[in-house]
């Protein structure tokens, strides 16, 4: 679907809305994810619940934007001109820059410094779903045709090093993202026509089939709060170890309007803070910003989208 014309959003400049955001994660720990059995808050409406909605990064056509504490909109600093994909960890950054380019930062350095990704081995194969491990140290490609008989998981060691090429037997049917530092999920076709998401162990192509339900989901840095696409649409928050037992009766959904759909899901590294792109054929796509807060999850801002393409977010911290 084609995006209305960018809209023009409340500004700051991009080196202030980043410095913030940098003293913000200079804090206390955000609070420790709730266990199994007592994670159902219920869903609620606030106009400033906490912590803050800063931090997250969008990319849907021009250089990416962060959001400051308000949900004002600004330029990363000297981001790629073009980026189509962002994807972020611990503060290290990727930008895919068409056609075939992509680029690293440290976003926390001062100044922030962009770099190539030497990604000549992908050749044609350099796609927009890619994903930064939470420490920051990884990035994870899926390459390849979508829904074919199969598809290549490239990962690479940031901010530079070789590809490390897995041919996983199933056809790509999502972006990936990243459980923990051996374990990449990714929504997958598998050989009986089925689709799900899968677990690959990238030390040696093991996939597991049908890890957890859902057609696309994030997690938390530590493993344990799962954001996901649930297989009917539906966006959910959900402890990981029921969702990989297959178990979302205490999950949280957090709800859009009838004419919506899901397309992208972010959770925080602690977990407290989901994005979620929604598109819609009557309305502008926007990328919503939910904050749990106060035993309760509460939509705290809507942005609606300011390019053409398909959006990407992730959060920088």
């Amino acid at each position: 679907m084609r995006r209305r014309p960018p809209q023009r959003f409340p500004t700051r400049s991009a080196g202030a809305i980043v410095a913030a955001i940098v003293l913000a994660g200079c804090g206390s720990p955000g609070p420790s994810v709730s266990p199994a059995d007592s994670f159902s808050p219920p869903v609620t409406s606030s106009t400033s619940p906490e912590p803050s909605v800063g931090g997250l990064l969008i990319a849907w056509s021009g250089p990416i934007q962060v959001t400051d504490e308000t949900g004002a909109l600004g330029a990363l600093p000297r981001s790629p001109a073009e980026v189509t994909a962002v994807a972020a960890g611990s503060g290290r950054i990727v930008a895919i820059s068409p056609p075939v380019k992509a680029f690293t930062a440290d976003a926390l350095a001062s100044p922030v410094e962009w770099q190539p990704i030497d990604l000549s081995a992908a050749g044609d194969r350099l796609t927009t779903l890619v994903a930064v491990s939470a420490d920051g140290r990884r990035m994870a490609m899926v390459g390849g045709a979508m829904q074919a008989d199969a598809f290549d998981l490239d990962t690479v060691d940031l901010p530079g090093g070789e590809i490390h090429r897995l041919t996983i037997p199933r056809g790509a049917n999502g972006p990936p993202a990243w459980l923990d530092e051996k374990t990449v999920v990714v929504d997958v076709i598998t050989r009986a026509g089925a689709s799900g998401l899968a677990a690959i162990d990238i030390s040696n192509g093991a996939v597991t089939d049908r890890f957890g339900p859902g057609i696309e989901a994030s997690f938390s840095a530590d493993g344990s709060r799962v954001a996901l696409i649930a297989d009917g649409g539906d966006v959910l928050v959900a402890n990981a170890q029921s969702w990989r037992s297959g178990l979302l009766d205490g999950s949280v959904g957090l709800p859009g309007r009838s004419d919506q759909t899901a397309e992208r899901v972010a959770i925080s590294p602690d977990g407290t803070r989901v994005a979620v792109v929604r598109s819609s054929t009557t309305r502008p796509t926007i990328v919503e910003i939910w904050l749990f807060a106060n035993g309760a999850w509460a939509e705290a801002v809507a942005i609606p989208a300011g390019g053409d393409g398909p959006a990407t977010i992730a959060w920088l911290r």
